[in-house]
Order: C-alpha cells, then sequence, then structure tokens
C-alpha cells in the first residue's frame, strides 16, 4: 500500500484546525468591531470570556481541543508512515478520526450541545486508541 496516503486525513486534520482558528477570529473580531470594544480591555483569557458572549467563544475552545487528542493522532500517522505500517485498516481508521473530529468541531463550533459532542468526541477517541494499540503491536 502507499504509505502517503496515511497524510491526506493527517492534512485534513490540519486543514480543519486551519477553518476553525479562521473562523474563531471571524466570530471575535466581527463582534469586537460590531460593540466597538477596545481590545485592551481583551487582554487577559478572562477579560475576553467575560466581555465576548459564549456562542463567540465556542470555537476557541474548540481551538483548543484540537490540540490534545489530535497531536497523539499526528504522532500515530507519522509512526505508521515511518514504520511503514500503513495499511488499508489504519487507513479507514485515519479517515474515520478525520470524520468524528470534523463533526465534534461542527457541533462544536455551531449549537455546542454537550451530549452530541461528547458523543462525537468518545468515537474519535475510540478510533484513535485502536490505531495507537495497533501501532504499539508493530513495535512488540
Amino acid at each position: 500500500m502507499d504509505q502517503t496516503k496515511i497524510f491526506i486525513p493527517f492534512f485534513g486534520l490540519m486543514l480543519l484546525t486551519i477553518l476553525v482558528w479562521c473562523y474563531m477570529y471571524y466570530l471575535r473580531l466581527s463582534f469586537i468591531f460590531r460593540k466597538k470594544i477596545d481590545t485592551q480591555a481583551l487582554a487577559m483569557q478572562y477579560h475576553m470570556l467575560d466581555t465576548i458572549p459564549d456562542k463567540q467563544n465556542y470555537s476557541s475552545e474548540n481551538l483548543i481541543n484540537l490540540f490534545e487528542l489530535p497531536v497523539l493522532f499526528y504522532t500515530v500517522c507519522l509512526f505508521l508512515y515511518v514504520a511503514n505500517q500503513v495499511d488499508e485498516f489504519n487507513l479507514i481508521l485515519a479517515y474515520g478520526f478525520l470524520i468524528f473530529r470534523i463533526i465534534h468541531s461542527l457541533i462544536h463550533c455551531t449549537y455546542n450541545r454537550v451530549v452530541h459532542r461528547f458523543y462525537a468526541y468518545v468515537v474519535s477517541a475510540i478510533i484513535l486508541w485502536v490505531m495507537i494499540i495497533r501501532a504499539f503491536i508493530t513495535v512488540l
């Protein structure tokens, strides 16, 4: 199998991160300009959270989340590539992780229903753990 195929979901997750980052700044900056808020008043994170409504901060929370489990995803993808362990099942898992992270981000950045977000998170986490366990087994 072409080992570089693992980089499609790998870069797909990076693209998701970039899109969430852009969306976050769009929401925040449009709110700041619309309300004519002095940006110095937002110098500390807790000021930002107190000043900007939750809906405009959902994407910020999601961006933070995209630097948690996804870091392990990037790591295991790189390991699979270097160890020549990219197979069809790992590729399916990688795409599954990406899809459920997209779902998680869509929920988190829009209506933010915790139970829905949680289901997407848990499924993506289980997929990631399977990828990591399979990778670990290859080094035993």
